[in-house]
C-alpha cells in the first residue's frame, strides 16, 4: 500500500463557469433529442429521405469536426 504522501493529487477543481456551461450544454442537448422525433413526425419526409438527410448532417458533423478537432 502506497502512503498517502506518494498518491497523485486530484485535478484542479472545474471552475463554477465551466460548470454551467456544461449544465447547458446537457439541457440543450436532452432538449433537442426530445424535440427531434416529433420534429421528424412532423415533415411529410420518407424514411429514405430522412435517412439521406441525417447520413448527409453526419458527413458535415463529422467534417468539421475532424478539419477543426
Amino acid at each position: 500500500m502506497t502512503p498517502a504522501r506518494d498518491r497523485a493529487k486530484p485535478a484542479a477543481s472545474v471552475s463554477a463557469r465551466a460548470r454551467a456551461v456544461g449544465r447547458a450544454q446537457v439541457v440543450a442537448t436532452a432538449v433537442l433529442f426530445s424535440t427531434g422525433g416529433a420534429a421528424i413526425k412532423s415533415t411529410a419526409l420518407g424514411a429514405l429521405e430522412i435517412a439521406a438527410l441525417r447520413s448527409a448532417f453526419a458527413a458535415v458533423a463529422l467534417g468539421i469536426f475532424l478539419a477543426f478537432g
